[in-house]
């Protein structure tokens, strides 16, 4: 409560410049939602949101609604739910079937919940907004109980906006626990930096600011924002429902629609009043993209069956660009595009030298490519087809400019790559044509055979050597004891151009050869290989003087031999 009353003497103190609807600071919130109920396991085939009440004070819900955004059901009874207590919100036709299960309320215009992701809000009567989540499929962490069947249930009763990280499928055996405690309960102690998702301005005096998680609104309003090399001020400041996890500022002159400026936001603390550090992103208009402006950079179109493509685009040009402007579409051979689809549902801007990262399933994604930048990868409701052998993608603003093309074929891979499933393509530089074959390349089996919002592992942006040459040894010496200090060898490569396989022996100082390191690795710019100082047995190797020698061969059979002593102190 002295919480609250802090928020509202600030907003009565910053009216005149601030939106003063505060983000969640009520006892009632959404804990469970059923949206898929088939296939059925065995609760009734209805779907269902639950409300709890945290507080100490029973609440009349009377005239409280439940919004998709399109559909408002509201409560058209007296039911005062108790102190820590839940109740069940249906359709009419559903009411008896919950009514067993616990305390249940019809809705007559109750939501439709989308299977894969709605954003639910519960409003006051007078239609403030108390609550609000942005559930997706993803949020199961189950493929198959995703599927349909279960519901999805909220973990830690006492963090209820924190999003994803606290929301999982039930484990409980009927598929979900409506009406009574959730089966996946318990202290989450999971927390998410606060970050700024993207920055943009809309027009020359409104600058949107999209957040990962919800903002505490009492603290926003007083917090240092600037704009750097932006001489005017910020007459006003909003946090936007439902989620408040968008602000927009209004300011008093005119950005120049040419600049590219860096916003930055200080003590950033989100709906728990947790601070975060500073905050910094781009921020400027956008304007339509010239063709090579954004670039195919890196393709995945073989991935394993579990798997999924992905495309990944490289800003080149000089101003931002909205992606919502962008569809990405497959071309026949005889030229006509077909299957195309926006490369985001809602305003999303990129900036000169970014990279962003488009799949069906980013999460598998992010577990199969340990080099990955997770931020600059998105969830796109469909690719157009990508076949294994190959295919034509085009980038198109508003579907009639051109932007950028790429016909690929499965020849492009790395010559001597034994199996292409599950690797990129990577383009080699940003400078060279996309439509040229020498221009593209396998990614490096050094860094997972792709580098998904990363810098590609075959491009030539800086291809400075290794102090030490082709290969260098890193530390002097190991010694493979597990204690910690020096277990391992790392054995860095830094080479001019793309394309090499490498193999690793290892001899002793007679010349006896004990084992190979690797086999046939391919190799980036730049990569490292790790060693642990074992045999081929993996037994650790006695103390004394070694002998490594790397055979590298590349597609246009040039090779190299690189000899380097090992030291094992063991």
């Amino acid at each position: 409560m002295k919480k609250q009353l802090v928020a509202l003497l600030l907003c009565a103190l910053l009216s005149h410049e601030s939106r003063c609807q505060q983000a969640f600071h009520h006892s009632l919130f959404i804990s469970e939602i059923f949206a898929d109920p088939s296939p059925a396991v065995a609760l009734p085939p209805y779907e269902f949101v639950e409300w709890y009440n945290s507080g100490n004070d029973s609440i009349d819900l009377f005239k409280w609604k439940l919004t998709d955004g399109s559909t408002t059901g509201i409560i058209s009874t007296h039911y005062k739910l108790g102190p820590k207590s839940y109740v069940i919100l249906c359709s009419n036709s559903a009411l008896s079937s919950y009514a067993m299960l616990g305390p249940t309320l019809a809705l007559s215009s109750f939501p439709s919940l989308n299977n894969d992701g709605d954003t639910l809000t519960i409003l006051s009567p007078t239609n403030q907004t108390v609550f609000s989540v942005a559930y997706t499929d993803d949020w199961y962490l189950n493929d198959y109980k995703k599927a349909g069947g279960w519901s999805l249930e909220l973990i830690d009763l006492l963090r209820p906006c924190s999003g994803s990280v606290n929301w999982k499928a039930s484990t409980f055996a009927i598929g979900g626990t409506p009406g009574k405690p959730n089966s996946v309960r318990g202290q989450n102690e999971t927390k998410t930096a606060i970050r700024i998702d993207n920055a943009r301005a809309i027009n020359g005096r409104t600058v949107v600011v999209d957040f990962n998680q919800t903002i505490d609104s009492a603290a926003f309003f007083t917090i240092p924002i600037t704009i750097q090399g932006y001489s005017g001020s910020i007459l006003k400041r909003e946090l936007l429902p439902p989620l408040f996890q968008q602000a927009r500022l209004s300011i008093n002159s005119d950005l120049d629609s040419i600049i590219v400026y860096d916003l930055a936001i200080e003590k950033i603390s989100n709906c728990y009043g947790e601070v975060g550090t500073k905050q910094e992103a781009k921020c400027g208009m956008a304007l339509a993209p010239k063709p090579g402006a954004v670039l195919i950079n890196e393709l995945l179109f073989d991935p394993p069956p579990e798997g999924a493509d992905y495309i990944e685009c490289y800003h080149a040009g000089t101003n931002a660009v909205n992606l919502k402007e962008l569809v990405i579409s497959q071309r026949s051979e005889s030229g006509i595009f077909s299957n195309s689809y926006p490369l985001t549902e809602r305003p999303f801007f990129l900036y000169p030298g970014e990279r962003i990262v488009f799949s069906e399933k980013p999460e598998w994604v992010r577990s199969h490519y340990p080099m990955h930048d997770s931020l600059h990868l998105f969830k796109i409701v469909q690719l157009p087809s990508l076949p294994d052998d190959k295919g034509w993608v085009a980038l198109r603003y508003q579907a009639s400019i051109l932007i950028d093309e790429f016909r690929y074929h499965k020849d492009m891979h790395y010559g001597l790559l034994n199996n292409p499933e599950g690797v990129a393509l990577e383009r080699i530089s940003v400078k060279s044509p996309t439509d040229k074959a020498f221009n593209w390349t396998s990614a490096a089996a050094s860094v997972g055979f792709g580098t998904p919002g990363l810098v590609n592992s075959a491009s030539t942006i800086d291809s400075t050597r290794t102090e030490g040459g082709v290969m260098k040894l890193s530390p002097e010496y190991i010694s493979p004891n597990n204690d910690g200090r020096n277990d391992r060898l790392s054995i860095q490569f830094s080479l001019n151009r793309p394309n090499w396989q490498v193999t690793i022996k290892l001899y002793d100082i007679t010349g006896r050869f004990i084992r190979k390191v690797v086999e046939q690795y391919t190799l980036g710019l730049k990569s490292e290989i790790f060693y642990n100082g074992t045999d081929e047995h993996n037994i650790p190797l006695n103390s004394g003087h070694y002998v490594l020698l790397a055979e590298l061969l590349n597609t246009d059979g040039e090779t190299k031999r690189v000899k380097r002593m090992l030291t094992v102190v063991n």
